[in-house]
């Protein structure tokens, strides 16, 4: 492999480091400094240059077969079983997505129907309260608290108040 890299900034130093034995660089600017531990069970070779001016070009070539570059290979391509649970998932994903977009709709559809259920408690309430005035009206009258013609003048007021609620509420008829 040759690797040619020519930077649009200056810089300070380049630092390459090979992991394989089986591995060999070769460069007319990186200069080796030896085999550098990375970590209590690795280590790599080190090659660094000099600083590097804006517009300078460095390359080496690789030469060799590394034992890292199989597995690496391998690991990249998913196995089947993989592939075929993240298929599962977003088949999973797709039909939750879809469950809830359902129950949103679900749910606005029902919070529309409490409005016709209001205008049926609007309706109750309304004629219990005629009801109600009627009652309460004939107690007054009872009582003394009004005459007979004031009962009768107000009650056919209720009676009609009544009567058009009545009306209002009641489906339109059918024709055969």
């Amino acid at each position: 492999m040759h690797l040619d890299r020519k930077p649009n900034y200056a810089i300070t130093r380049v630092n390459v480091m090979l992991a394989s034995n089986e591995v060999t660089l070769t460069s007319t600017l990186l200069r080796p400094q030896g085999y550098q531990p990375l970590n209590n069970s690795t280590s790599a070779w080190l090659f660094t240059t000099d600083a590097l001016a804006a517009g300078q070009s460095f390359s080496f070539d690789l030469t060799g077969k590394s034992k890292l570059a199989q597995p690496a290979i391998v690991a990249k391509t998913p196995a089947r079983g993989t592939l075929a649970r993240q298929h599962l998932l977003i088949v999973g994903l797709t039909l939750g997505l879809a469950l809830i977009a359902g129950g949103f709709v679900w749910v606005r559809f029902t919070s529309s129907q409490p409005e016709t259920m209001q205008v049926e408690a609007d309706f109750d309430t309304q004629r219990s309260e005629i009801i109600q005035a009627m009652a309460d009206l004939d107690d007054d009258f009872e009582a003394g608290v009004v005459t007979e013609a004031e009962r009768d003048h107000q009650r056919s007021l209720l009676r009609a108040e009544l009567t058009a609620l009545l009306e209002q509420h009641q489906p339109a008829s059918i024709e055969p």
